[in-house]
């Protein structure tokens, strides 16, 4: 080959290398933020953008373009988008004709979110902190109690000292104490929070993946984590559909990698009171997974779950364990706390007969196949509400399989060791709190630590006109025998509006999952801010911050 030649054909490859390569490379390799809203400002990096200045679209819309080079791109979202998901383009200048368009899935424009935990007060200025509030000052509107004025409840806007991305500053109206109803209004949507100025409350945000969260129910819903994912609960209700012959008939979702399916029905069970899961570990062999549930005439009813079958086929009766009552309506039904030992390899089924009086329970020593009436606990004290148990041997009364927990006749929660069917002993829980709190629920959520979860009951107060079982928690360690001081597990839940008559009317209850503690509970309620009628009842469940 001449030396010409060989020129030549180096300038080919050499020409062909790098024109491939450029081509193949073209496109986007990252953005700097995958979520934002008007006002925020994003990176997008990669290579073929050409130093002519080209286009770049959320989804039809075209962003402002801040600067742009080949490799980098700076742009501002600065039109009005509804939240939801977009798809960034690059529309590249060509030299004769526009280059092919280069897309990037997916970035998110949210709505505002505060952050309930971060409230800073100096004098009459409040600070709340957030996330998406965009760069032009929207309006915030407070509902309180104004105590000066006969506890009437006033709803105002607030008074915006300072507004960024993510804070907001305004100043406290005359006649605001205690808790609030803040609503943060964009352009992109609201977010209400229930805040409180003197911080001696630990509020927890919500966390809420898209498409779950909320359900009609008839009862709260209840999960346990079996076969690598939450199985949730609940009783079938409609308030659109009342004559329905789906009423109080018991469904089952399930939970995982933030996914909620859909509801199936058990079979034709109903109910009036939430199901009660329990796992049991057979010796050798699998998990199961059994749910209890009291029929609506007063008997007790069980089926099981082996891996993804259910294999009864049906709801199984349990003989003997008639309440003495049948239930007729929903405030009658009762809820059982099963436990398993697995050491004796026992279920035992607690509850409360006739509602009130003691306690009471059955067993079964073969996983089901058969059932004992053990009659009433020996020594049980006077109830007042279903029980809450969880099985527990404490290090100095090895005879001790159950740790229970009821409210008493003094209304308050009473924790009972129980022994071969006796209560060996039992004591007062310091709750702070003497009001009527329902039933208590009792779950071990790992790390020798065993949770009691409950309802303290409010009468109307400085925000929210209605009884509230407010969800609370007190952990207990098991190796020091100490409880933690209780604490609050709630926040106001995000439904699009805000709300006024606000009624926790269910106990709490709650779940460990992929080291998460889901909190479960039920809400009625009504709307402050506009006419429409969010009336429930529903059930909720979040992840909550167990503290340290």
């Amino acid at each position: 080959m001449t030396k010409k030649f060989l020129i030549l054909a180096l300038a080919v490859i050499l020409l062909t290398l790098t024109g491939v390569a450029g081509v193949a490379a073209a496109g986007i390799s990252d953005v700097s933020r995958s979520e934002g809203t008007v006002g925020s400002e994003l990176t997008i990096t990669g290579s073929g953008f050409g130093d002519k200045r080209g286009e770049v679209l959320l989804g039809d819309d075209k962003l402002q373009v801040l600067d742009w080079s080949d490799t980098e791109i700076t742009c501002k979202v600065f039109k009005v988008h509804p939240a939801g998901e977009y798809t960034i383009t690059v529309l590249v200048q060509g030299d004769k004709k526009a280059a092919d368009p280069m897309t990037y899935s997916s970035f998110t424009i949210k709505k505002p979110e505060i952050s309930v935990d971060r409230l800073t007060l100096d004098g009459e200025i409040v600070t709340v902190e957030g996330d998406f509030f965009g760069d032009k000052q929207g309006v915030i509107r407070l509902a309180y109690v104004d105590v000066a004025e006969g506890m009437e409840i006033e709803i105002e806007k607030g008074k915006i000292v300072d507004w960024s991305m993510d804070s907001i500053t305004f100043r406290v109206p005359e006649g605001l104490i205690g808790r609030f109803i803040l609503a943060v209004d964009t352009v992109i949507g609201t977010d209400y929070a229930l805040l409180d100025l003197d911080g001696s409350a630990p509020l927890v945000g919500m966390v809420w993946p898209d498409g779950w969260g909320q359900y009609e129910s008839t009862d709260n819903a209840r999960g346990v984590y079996y076969n690598d994912q939450l199985y949730v609960f609940s009783l079938w209700y409609s308030s659109t559909n009342v004559f329905s012959d789906n009423f109080y008939r018991i469904e089952v979702r399930t939970f995982k990698d933030g996914v909620l399916s859909g509801a199936s029905q058990l079979w034709d069970g109903t109910s009036y009171a939430e199901p009660a899961p329990l796992v049991v570990q057979y010796p050798g062999g699998p998990e199961k997974l059994f749910v209890f549930v009291t029929g609506r005439n007063g008997n007790l009813y069980f089926t099981r779950l082996n891996g993804n079958v259910w294999e009864d086929g049906d709801w199984l009766k349990i003989q003997d364990t008639f309440t003495g009552v049948t239930p007729t309506t929903k405030a009658e039904g009762w809820e059982v706390a099963p436990v398993f030992n697995p050491i004796t390899n026992r279920i035992y089924v607690y509850y409360a007969k006739d509602y009130k009086d003691y306690l009471y329970f059955v067993y079964s020593d073969n996983f089901g196949y058969d059932w004992h009436y053990g009659g009433k606990v020996y020594d049980s004290p006077v109830v007042t509400s279903s029980p809450g148990a969880v099985f527990y041997v404490p290090p100095d009364i090895p005879s001790t399989d159950v740790l229970l927990a009821v409210q008493d006749t003094s209304q308050q929660i009473r924790l009972c060791h129980i022994a071969m069917s006796s209560v060996f002993s039992s004591e007062i829980l310091d709750t702070g709190n003497v009001e009527n709190m329902g039933r208590p629920f009792l779950t071990d959520i790992g790390d020798g630590t065993i949770a009691l979860v409950y309802g303290e009951n409010h009468s109307p107060n400085a925000v929210i006109n209605g009884d509230w079982f407010l969800p609370y928690i007190k952990k207990f360690n098991k190796t020091t025998g100490v409880w933690s001081d209780g604490y609050q597990l709630y926040a106001l839940p995000d439904l699009g509006t805000a709300q006024g008559t606000y009624t926790f009317q269910w106990q709490p209850n709650g779940a460990m999952y992929n080291d998460n503690f889901y909190l479960f509970y039920g809400f009625e309620l009504t709307a402050w801010y506009s006419d429409d009628t969010n009336d429930g009842p529903w059930w909720k469940f979040k992840v909550a911050d167990l503290g340290p």
